[in-house]
């Protein structure tokens, strides 16, 4: 098993996609860095203090929703072909003929995998902090938050791991693609529901966020960031209550949906061992 999650770190690596990825974070963190220092320059008087710390929040849960978007689409690109890749190309064959148990091949390559995109994940969503604390002289609330944001990689990887090992790698990533854009969607409708007070749009996002718990990550980590007793503990009330719109966490994921985030991950690794070991090859 050690040997396919050291193989399946360098492949992640060798895929030009990763390393576009890496680039475009780069690109990223320049870019929101223009903004914030734009931002903090504009807004440097003792009397604009509490609007600047606003609009910081502001541009801080923008910049981490989009990362979560950029870590999301990574994560789907990189594991949708995880065991069909293999399968079409005829590697699983010497794979397999090896004294390998299926189960191992399936936690090995989500394993690998999963390493190369939580330390993804982790270099963005730190990057991101930097730029706001060094530019803006803000120091964000990392903790827990930046653990809670690398869950993100492992339950797209689960999925896509999962549908890997019944489905091509092309109709795999358009289905997770899909079901990801529907757990965005769902999970904005659950804040506009949080916000106007509808009941109904409040439960759409909720089952949304049980099919795949992905967007509901991001609220959490929104929350945390946001409202954890730090620099911006005093504007958050005001922030998470309608002035990041889709980008808020009026209605924040309790500690029991993260565990369910855990359990889904476990639950989805274990069904695909199982599939995959009754699978014909």
């Amino acid at each position: 098993m050690r040997s396919i999650v050291t193989l399946s770190i360098r492949e992640a690596f060798r895929k030009k996609i990763f390393l576009l990825a890496l680039v475009f974070a780069v690109l990223y963190a320049v870019l929101f860095g223009l903004g914030v220092h734009a931002v903090a320059g504009a807004a440097s008087f003792p009397m604009q203090k509490v609007v600047r710390t606003l609009i910081m929040s502001q541009l801080l849960a923008v910049g981490l929703y989009f990362g979560s978007l950029l870590t999301g689409f990574l994560s789907i690109m990189t594991t949708a072909g995880a065991i069909a890749a293999d399968i079409e190309s005829g590697i699983m064959h010497a794979v397999l003929a090896r004294p390998v148990r299926r189960a191992h091949v399936v936690l090995g390559r989500f394993a690998g995998l999963c390493v190369v995109l939580v330390a993804f994940a982790a270099f963005l969503f730190l990057e991101i902090a930097f730029v706001v604390k060094y530019i803006a002289g803000v120091t964000p609330a990392l903790w827990p938050a930046l653990p809670v944001f690398c869950l993100l990689p492992l339950v797209l990887a689960a999925l896509a791991v999962l549908g890997s090992t019944v489905m091509p790698t092309v109709a795999n990533g358009a289905l997770v693609f899909m079901l990801y854009l529907l757990a965005i969607v769902g999970g904005m409708v659950e804040q506009f529901g949080a916000l106007v007070g509808s009941r109904n749009m409040i439960d759409t996002g909720i089952v949304t966020s049980l099919v795949l718990p992905a967007d509901v990550i991001y609220r959490k980590v929104a929350a945390l960031v946001l409202s954890a007793g730090g620099p911006f503990a005093d504007t958050a009330a005001g922030a998470l209550t309608g002035n990041l719109g889709p980008f808020a966490s009026q209605s924040e994921p309790s500690v029991w949906m993260m565990v369910y985030v855990v359990v889904y991950v476990v639950v989805l690794l274990f069904w695909a061992t199982r599939v995959f070991s009754g699978r014909d090859v």
